[in-house]
C-alpha cells in the first residue's frame, strides 16, 4: 500500500482521491477471488475426466496449448482416443519446455 501510495501521492491526499484508491483495491480484490472460482470449478471437472484416461493419453496431451487442452480431454475421454489420434487432433502445438 505505501508503495501505491508513493507513485501516486494525490491520489490518496483527499477524501475523494481515498474512496477511488478503496474502489481500485476492491475491483482487484473482486477479480482476483472470480478468478479463483473459475480456477477451481475448471480444475475440479478435469479431475473427474482425468480418472477415464489412461497415462499414455494424458502424455499425449502434453503439447496441447491451453486454449484447446480442456476440450482435448474431453474429447479423449468421451471418445477413448488412442495417443496417437490425440496427438494428430492437436491443432495448436506448444513445446514442453519443463522435460527433463
Amino acid at each position: 500500500m505505501e508503495l501505491f501510495i508513493q507513485a501516486s501521492p494525490g491520489l490518496g491526499s483527499n477524501y475523494p482521491g481515498f474512496m477511488k484508491q478503496s474502489n481500485f483495491l476492491k475491483r482487484i480484490a473482486l477479480r482476483d477471488v472470480a478468478f479463483r472460482d473459475a480456477y477451481i470449478n475448471e480444475s475440479d471437472r478435469l479431475e473427474e475426466l482425468e480418472d477415464k484416461l489412461t497415462m499414455a493419453q494424458l502424455v499425449a496431451t502434453r503439447f496441447a496449448s491451453d486454449e484447446e487442452l480442456a476440450a482435448l480431454i474431453e474429447r479423449a475421454a468421451k471418445e477413448n482416443l488412442s495417443p496417437k489420434a490425440i496427438k494428430e487432433s492437436i491443432k495448436n502445438w506448444t513445446a514442453d519446455e519443463n522435460r527433463v
